[in-house]
């Protein structure tokens, strides 16, 4: 079983997220986009998603599930979307580029941990 569901479309962000995730101990399952995962059973702690539209329209519908799995947004520095709308949507957190490692680290393990201890 991975830890974190990532949903992430572009090989070379799959990539990324998992040079900084693998030296935390952190595995991953991938899928391209958020309408691969609204009929899955989640089983990961923690869902890492990017921060469009598509990806805010689901953060909306898995809010409302009886368990909550925590929601991190990665968006870019250029997007306009101010960190009270992504937790409006239904986002636990949000990381801009460019990705500080420790902080990128720091953030995921820290949302592990809490579940982890539920």
């Amino acid at each position: 079983m991975s830890d974190i569901l990532v949903i992430e479309p572009n090989a070379a962000g799959q990539e990324t997220v998992r040079k900084l995730l693998e030296p935390i101990g952190v595995t991953c399952r991938f899928v391209a986009g958020p309408d691969k995962i609204v009929s899955e059973r989640i089983t990961e702690g923690l869902i890492l998603m990017g921060g469009d539209e598509e990806c805010r329209v689901l953060a909306r519908r898995l809010r409302g599930r009886s368990v909550h799995v925590p929601l991190v947004a990665l968006t870019t520095y250029k997007d306009d979307t101010t960190d009270e709308e992504f937790y409006g949507c239904g986002f636990d957190a949000v990381i801009r580029e460019p990705y500080s490692a420790f902080r990128f680290q720091q953030i995921i393990w820290n949302f592990l941990r809490i579940e982890k201890e539920k």
